[in-house]
């Protein structure tokens, strides 16, 4: 009851105004100390009409209310992609709670593996997502062999592996081959969405065999800071992309408003994109849409129709 009041109340007061960012900080601070009693405390949310439950940490809420746009840009280009591959699957790397896969199936009825390592947002993401129709669940980390120098950890309603010097629980991962290998049903996977806070790169290196079989369009996060703090250069994955075949990119902002289109050659201007955009100080970062060169066509016609959509929100 506390949990939900202090919710829709920060959904209410989220404006830019002077008194409701006065009322907001008193709800943060309000939130942060619910939080030190049940840092566990859940709430219902209303997503594209599905209510949703997820903790009160979560900022999803919020940030849809400051930022409409915010993730559904990950829903409309598989629908887009629908009119040239009409029975075409996905998966959603980094499923959370399903709020990406509700937005998904808002835009797209496909069926969709929804793959979600963190035990507590697993039981969350089954639930919110049980009146939906073909999809199904792994819950697992994507990657390749194990390691003992990464650990898992949660925040704000989302979670990243970070390096660890410390003995800590092996991890295993999972190969995206062996996923559709106990999913054999999954055989036309043309739409691959990953958000993993800095993973994304490694995922998308160690799938190289999964992508060179099925060539998806691949929906990605691309935070150059937190690729940094696992090692990550944040540059070299777009070769790895040129390499297998992928040709042309949609970029952008991680509040969900396109920015540019790019060719994989356009080698500069993706240095001088991962340079803005790093930093330890701002929220910032990219998401990124590639497309290989078997697609470039509906690459043409998403960039058109996406021009189009932004054109008229800001009409």
């Amino acid at each position: 009851m506390i949990a939900q009041f202090i919710s829709d109340s920060l959904i209410k007061y989220r404006k830019a105004n002077l008194l409701n960012k006065i009322i907001e900080k008193g709800l943060l601070l309000l939130r942060k100390f619910y939080l030190s009693i049940d840092e566990n405390a859940l709430i219902t949310y209303n997503l594209l009409g599905l209510k949703i439950k997820l903790t009160l940490k979560h900022d999803f809420p919020f940030n849809r209310k400051l930022f409409p746009e915010y993730d559904m840009n990950i829903g409309r280009i598989p629908g887009y992609l629908l009119k040239k591959y009409p029975n075409m699957q996905a998966i959603d790397i980094g499923a959370n709670v399903g709020d990406t896969s509700i937005i998904i199936r808002h835009f797209a009825e496909i069926p969709i593996i929804c793959i979600e390592p963190d035990n507590s947002y697993f039981n969350l993401l089954e639930k919110n997502t049980s009146v939906l129709p073909d999809i199904v669940y792994e819950n697992c980390f994507i990657g390749e062999s194990e390691s003992e120098d990464l650990q898992f950890v949660n925040y704000t309603g989302s979670g990243r592996l970070i390096i660890n010097n410390e003995p800590s629980i092996k991890i295993i991962f999972n190969t995206l081959i062996e996923i559709i290998g106990r999913h054999p049903n999954y055989n036309n996977v043309k739409y691959l969405k990953i958000d993993t806070d800095g993973f994304d790169s490694k995922i998308i290196r160690s799938n190289i065999n999964f992508l060179e079989k099925y060539k998806p369009v691949i929906f990605f996060e691309h935070d150059p800071y937190l690729l940094g703090l696992v090692g990550d250069d944040g540059i070299s994955v777009f070769n790895v992309l040129r390499n297998l075949g992928y040709e042309k990119v949609l970029i952008y902002d991680n509040l969900g408003i396109y920015l540019i289109s790019l060719s994989l050659q356009q080698t500069n201007c993706i240095e001088e994109l991962n340079l803005y955009f790093y930093s330890p100080k701002s929220d910032t970062y990219m998401d990124i849409c590639v497309f290989h060169s078997e697609d470039s066509d509906v690459a043409d016609k998403i960039r058109s129709l996406e021009i189009d959509y932004y054109r008229h929100i800001k009409k």
